[in-house]
């Protein structure tokens, strides 16, 4: 078992929470939880795809539970996440298609404002 430091979900981009004062974006707290929920008391596996880090220093991953579950496209399909590709990944059409999912049944970042 070995600690990583922070992780950034690769191809995928989630709402932000702020700084601060900064008010959160939508969904961005919904996202958090969501997150927190799908990986707490689990261990998980990364996987790396080109660029090991970003420039804040965090590590680049695809993320998986313990129980095989794709975390970054499970965040998607929850609609709670956008697909960001920035260089040829092996994972994209999964992610893509996590995304659709999501577009299609309105779930998220996708369904219509308040």
């Amino acid at each position: 078992m070995g600690h990583v430091g922070r992780v950034r979900l690769l191809g995928i981009d989630s709402p932000e929470i702020g700084l601060g004062l900064e008010t959160p974006a939508p969904f961005a707290v919904e996202a958090r939880h969501r997150l927190t929920a799908l990986l707490h008391g689990r261990y998980i596996r990364l996987e790396s795809d080109g660029e090991k880090t970003d420039k804040y220093g965090r590590r680049l991953a695809y993320v998986f539970r313990d129980d095989g579950l794709f975390v970054n496209a499970e965040m998607l399909r929850n609609g709670l996440a956008r697909v960001n590709a920035r260089w040829r990944m092996r994972r994209l059409g999964e992610l893509r298609a996590a995304e659709r999912s999501a577009i299609a049944a309105r779930r998220g970042i996708w369904g219509r404002w308040p």
